[in-house]
């Protein structure tokens, strides 16, 4: 029973809520079963401790405490779950609603419409068209909420049809036409960026149409249009910098949804990071770690005082690479508990591993990362990558390393081979990176060398491009 939605529900209820909720219930406007009272009457003290009730929240015992011996409790149970998960919903929309007042307004005027109480209805319409809170922003959802609008009060039986002053059906099929638009953009765009980054292909239809129309009728309504044809421009004929600088600067100056924001956010971060595969620079990278930046000071990657474990690990990791040391450790600190709970360890642990590598610290490396656990990922890999150059290091100061290298080596080959889940191309890269690093390996253990070989371990990294963290493999030839 721990794991219903009842109690996942209910764990989520604040001290206030829970009285709030107690008070709903007693009301005359919820009719409740006596087991449903009676089983939240058994919930209710329990509300905030559900970590320590195991025994308590074994669902044969509340059987036996609602029901008795009944041959049937099995089912009353769930019905009776069900009824108060049921209630707990409704309180929840109410909640929602009294903080939120678009959706609440857009329910008053669905609720004096089935009332038959026109005059309101068409008042708080036009109200609500002309006031509209997002008529500022012009996203697909304005257009949406606005063609409804104007579609409904059209066509209730009591709106006059026949007054040419009645422009609303007009005024509909224009929100119409830009909502098509705004979200045909944005959905390519995905599409778009999925074969960008992940090399899927898919088949987008009207993706020549969309753009003609958007850069003719809504271009100058909404600086959303211009972020979506420039990256439509990049998804499909490559990096431009002048594109990318045009999306980057109205991300920040332009007034957009929170949810668009972190959208083109996300689009201008996989864009870098292909740049950052490509060319690798530190200027490439400082740009990246800058987009982070922008969304961190926003809020947009931090929502709910929770942050993913790949943007923390993608922050830690650039921040390091740039030598930004004391930036980057104020963040994986401060950061570490806005992460999931079930990533909470592992997130941090492996952020402080990067850390280390970058400041040279690579005997705190192995131990740091010798019980990590994640997801299949490259992020995996990327960590697998840390180990191994980490070992790389060590083992040519001490040669009581050389087992622990071999041995990652030989555990990054497997992984490699047997992980179905990553594209060819990235286990390709990586695999490179193995070989060459062992090539390195072994031809530092034989001494130096000189400038005519150093040259043509370059010519030959170049040649295996693209290979994963080709920065550092040019570093360790020109330290042979």
């Amino acid at each position: 029973m721990k794991q219903s939605k009842l109690i996942q529900l209910l764990s989520l209820l604040r001290p206030r809520e829970i009285e709030q909720f107690d008070e709903l219930l007693q009301t005359s406007f919820f009719s409740t079963k006596t087991e449903t009272d009676q089983l939240w009457a058994y919930l209710k003290p329990r509300c905030g401790k559900w970590s320590k009730l195991d025994q308590e929240l074994d669902k044969d015992k509340i059987q036996r405490s609602l029901f008795g011996d009944q041959a049937s409790s099995n089912k009353s149970l769930r019905n009776t779950m069900s009824e108060l998960t049921r209630h707990l919903e409704f309180f929840l929309i109410m909640g929602l609603l009294k903080q939120e007042s678009l959706p609440r307004k857009k329910l008053t005027i669905k609720a004096l419409e089935r009332r038959k109480l026109y005059e309101q209805f068409a008042l708080a319409t036009q109200n609500l068209i002309r006031w509209h809170p997002e008529a500022g922003l012009r996203s697909s959802s304005y257009h949406l909420d606005l063609m409804d609008l104007h579609h409904h009060y059209f066509f209730h039986p009591s709106t006059e049809k026949q007054d040419p002053k009645i422009d609303d059906i007009q005024r509909a099929m224009g929100h119409l036409d830009a909502f098509f638009v705004l979200r045909k953009l944005r959905y390519c765009c995905e599409l778009l960026n999925r074969h960008y980054i992940l090399g899927e292909e898919y088949q987008i239809e009207l993706l020549d149409e969309v753009q003609a129309l958007a850069s003719k009728q809504l271009s100058e309504e909404t600086p959303l249009v211009y972020i979506y044809l420039d990256l439509i421009q990049i998804f499909l004929h490559g990096y431009s910098d002048q594109n990318y600088q045009r999306i980057k600067e109205r991300l920040i100056h332009s007034t957009l949804r929170d949810d668009e924001q972190q959208t083109v956010l996300y689009y201008l971060i996989n864009i870098n990071t292909r740049q950052i595969n490509q060319v690798g620079s530190p200027e490439v990278i400082r740009e990246g770690l800058e987009l982070y930046q922008i969304g961190i000071d926003r809020e947009i990657l931090v929502r709910n005082k929770e942050i993913t474990y790949v943007t923390y690990l993608n922050v830690a990791n650039k921040g390091s690479v740039i030598g930004e040391f004391e930036w980057t450790r104020d963040f994986i600190e401060k950061y570490r508990k806005f992460l999931p709970k079930a990533w909470q360890k592992d997130a941090y642990k492996a952020a402080l591993a990067t850390y280390h590598f970058h400041r040279g610290e690579y005997e705190e490396v192995p131990s740091i990362m010798s019980d990590l656990k994640f997801p299949p990922t490259t992020y995996t890999l990327m960590l697998r990558c840390v180990l191994l150059r980490s070992l790389y290091e060590l083992a040519m100061l001490n040669q009581s390393y050389q087992s622990l290298f071999d041995a990652e080596l030989e555990n990054l080959y497997r992984y490699l081979k047997y992980h179905e889940y990553m594209r060819e191309e990235a286990k390709a890269a990586y695999e490179r990176f193995r070989r060459f690093t062992n090539k390195l390996a072994g031809i530092r253990r034989k001494g130096p060398i000189d400038e005519q070989r150093r040259a043509d371990l370059h010519q030959q990294l170049r040649e295996q491009y693209p290979i994963a963290v080709p920065r550092w493999l040019h570093q360790k030839i020109d330290e042979l």
